[in-house]
């Protein structure tokens, strides 16, 4: 359901020449398209990517985050991608506080921004967090 509704929008505009996936990009619908295919089973780095784009300027990459955040862990953590600024950032702190809390790492000196996947401390070389590897959707 999720992953049907963020590939309809990311498809809309008909441009055959749209830049990949990549949560990353300066483009929202690259973005929106990357958040997609990470709602399907993220990886702790790709969870840390959803978190970051919660800050996003753009509402409907706010409003596919969340979603797939949604999807993928079942809360919301009172994030509502309409809220105010204010109310949205507390939101987002929740997030990332949790996401530190859920793989052992410190908590954020300050919020992650889209596009940015900082390190934090307790990676192993590869990116993934210390002692949790992405979830086998096999299993």
């Amino acid at each position: 359901m999720v992953s049907a509704a963020m590939a309809g929008a990311a498809t809309l505009g008909g441009c055959s020449s749209s830049p990949p996936p990549d949560l990353a990009s300066p483009v929202p619908s690259a973005r929106i398209e990357a958040i997609g295919d990470a709602s399907k089973h993220p990886s702790p780095q790709e969870l840390k990517g959803l978190i970051a784009q919660l800050d996003s300027d753009d509402p409907a990459v706010r409003v596919f985050a969340i979603a797939a955040l949604e999807h993928a862990t079942g809360q919301r953590r009172g994030y509502d991608p309409a809220d105010p600024p204010r109310l949205r950032e507390e939101a987002a702190d929740r997030w990332q506080k949790w996401y530190c809390q859920e793989y052992g790492l410190p908590a954020p000196d300050d919020r992650w921004k889209e596009g940015e996947a900082r390190p934090a401390g307790g990676q192993t070389g590869s990116g993934e967090p210390a002692g949790r590897t992405a979830p086998d959707p096999h299993q």
